[in-house]
């Protein structure tokens, strides 16, 4: 579940083609959402590569649900993680309905995670964003280098997302938040050295 939270990169691999994607997950379902050729829609089960085909990577065999872009919120937080999606694509909800990662066949349920946060999460990243300096701060209390034009895009239980003009940074929260009214003291805790915490790449 958390190796599927720390990207955001993936292959889509069809019957007779390969495409790179971003996703972000749907909090309702933990499904990937992302925009796709509708040849990939129309042909039904595919396998999404997580981040890429390299040796290791998570292999999720996937039914696309298109997604009516003018109505889904989902296509919208799509945006607000990757800013634009290239012209000519439909959009789909990559349902999992089966999981392996190298020998090892997985339980879909325990990859497909929703967020109890979901209904919470856009207030609390609007009081998030509120202050200005505190994606950022919070970037380079772990990483060393504080990116530019830092904003959070995304809250769960298990860390938080930041975009900034490198791409996304997926910042781990441990031990994962019981409560979505946790999430200031446990960035404040990590701005203050005194939390643990850490970025995977997205």
């Amino acid at each position: 579940m958390r190796w599927l939270r720390a990207h955001v990169d993936g292959v889509l691999r069809s019957a007779d083609r390969i495409e790179p994607v971003k996703f972000v997950l749907a909090p309702a379902t933990g499904d990937p959402v992302a925009p796709i050729p509708g040849e990939i829609i129309d042909e039904g089960e595919c396998v999404l590569l997580v981040p890429d085909e390299a040796e290791g990577a998570l292999q999720l065999m996937v039914r696309p649900i298109e997604l009516d872009a003018r109505m889904d919120a989902d296509c919208d937080r799509w945006l607000i993680y990757h800013i634009k999606a290239r012209a000519a694509t439909r959009w789909a909800r990559l349902e999992i309905l089966a999981a392996k990662r190298f020998q090892h066949v997985l339980d879909p349920d325990q990859i497909r995670t929703p967020s109890p946060f979901a209904g919470g999460e856009a207030r609390a990243l609007k009081a998030l964003n509120a202050h200005p300096t505190l994606a950022a701060d919070v970037a380079a209390q772990i990483t060393g280098t504080r990116p530019n034009q830092a904003r959070f895009v995304g809250v769960d239980p298990w860390g938080v997302d930041v975009r900034t003009t490198l791409g996304i940074l997926r910042v781990e929260l441990e031990p994962p938040m019981g409560a979505i009214e946790e999430i200031d003291a446990a960035l404040g805790a990590i701005v203050r050295g005194e939390g643990s915490g850490n970025v995977a790449g997205g």
